[in-house]
């Protein structure tokens, strides 16, 4: 018997033998790593950067009430400015890791070229900074994860 010529445009059965399925499945497989990739990547740096703020906002309650409570008002103004320095530098610092890492995690483009800035300035907060600078800047320029920034 014949075998039938499928028609242009016709959905054919792949058997798992053949080399167009397997090619597909490895593109898939590599999609889906570096998916996981960045999703770890975006969780170690939202990570960081909520340690951060809350590091900041407890330095803040362990400093400024002092002054307070001691009635002074000039040890009062030094401690809660200083408090509110802290503070505030860890706020700088750290909500935009977090913004960055949840970016990455949702896979937003723009987290890429965002993520991409603060690695190049972590590159000099030795040595967790170095690291992560470097583990960012190695996968969020390598080929296979730019086709997770992109839409669909």
């Amino acid at each position: 018997m014949d075998q039938a010529v499928p028609r242009p445009g016709a959905l054919r059965a792949w058997g798992p033998d053949e080399r167009e399925f397997e090619a597909v499945v490895r593109r898939v497989e590599r999609r889906e790593l570096a998916r996981s990739r960045v999703r770890v990547l975006g969780g170690v740096w939202a990570a960081l950067g909520g340690l951060g703020v809350l590091g900041g906002g407890l330095v803040f309650l362990a400093i400024a009430p002092w002054g307070w409570l001691s009635g002074d008002p000039t040890l009062t103004w030094l401690l809660g400015s200083v408090g509110s320095l802290i503070a505030g530098a860890a706020l700088l610092f750290s909500l935009p890791a977090l913004v960055a890492g949840l970016g990455l995690r949702s896979a937003r483009p723009w987290a890429r070229t965002f993520s991409l800035l603060l690695s190049v300035l972590a590159l000099f907060w030795v040595p967790v900074g170095t690291v992560l600078g470097g583990v960012t800047l190695a996968l969020l320029l390598d080929d296979s994860t730019r086709g997770v920034f992109e839409p669909r």
